[in-house]
C-alpha cells in the first residue's frame, strides 16, 4: 500500500513541476520520466503500465488527487485510468469516488483487471498487429478526447 503523504510530497515537490515544464517545452504529449519513485505495482497495474509506456498517452502512476490515488493519471488534462482488480474495488465506492473526481474536472476510465490480462493475447505475428484489444481502444479514445489538438 502506498503512503499518501509520501507520494503527494514527491508529486508536489518534483514530479508535477517536471510534468508541467516538460509539457510547456516539448508539448503535452511528451513524457516526463516517471521513475522518480519505487513503484510497487500490482500485476494488473504492471501490465497496464506496459501498455501506457508502449502506446501512450503520457500518464503517471498513483497520482494523488482529492485524498485518493488514481492508478494512472495525467494532471494537465485531468484524465485517469483505474485498473480494477476484483479484490480491490467496490462498485459503489468507485462510483462515489469517480463522481467526486468529476466534480473537480477529472475524467476517469475504468478497465477490469480481467480485460487487462486478456488484452493483447490475440496478437498475430503474421500481420504484426493486434486483432482486438480493448485497452488500445481505450487509449485511443483518451488520446482523441483529451490530447488531440494540444
Amino acid at each position: 500500500m502506498y503512503n499518501w503523504q509520501s507520494i503527494k510530497n514527491v508529486y508536489d515537490n518534483y514530479a508535477t513541476k517536471e510534468i508541467i515544464s516538460n509539457s510547456l517545452e516539448r508539448g503535452i504529449t511528451a513524457w516526463t520520466d516517471p521513475y522518480f519513485y519505487n513503484w510497487n505495482f500490482t500485476p494488473i497495474e504492471e501490465k497496464m503500465w506496459g501498455y501506457l509506456r508502449t502506446f501512450g498517452p503520457p500518464m503517471y502512476p498513483q497520482y494523488p488527487v482529492a485524498h485518493c490515488f488514481i492508478d494512472f493519471a495525467n494532471p494537465l488534462v485531468k484524465v485517469g485510468i483505474e485498473a480494477d482488480g476484483k479484490d480491490w474495488h467496490d462498485r459503489d465506492k468507485d462510483r462515489a469516488r469517480d463522481k467526486k473526481l468529476a466534480s473537480i474536472g477529472w475524467t476517469i476510465y475504468r478497465l477490469k483487471g480481467s480485460t487487462i490480462f486478456v488484452a493483447g493475447r490475440d496478437y498475430d505475428e503474421d500481420i504484426e498487429e493486434y486483432q482486438f484489444d480493448p485497452i488500445l481502444e481505450t487509449l485511443q479514445t483518451i488520446r482523441e478526447k483529451h490530447f488531440e489538438g494540444l
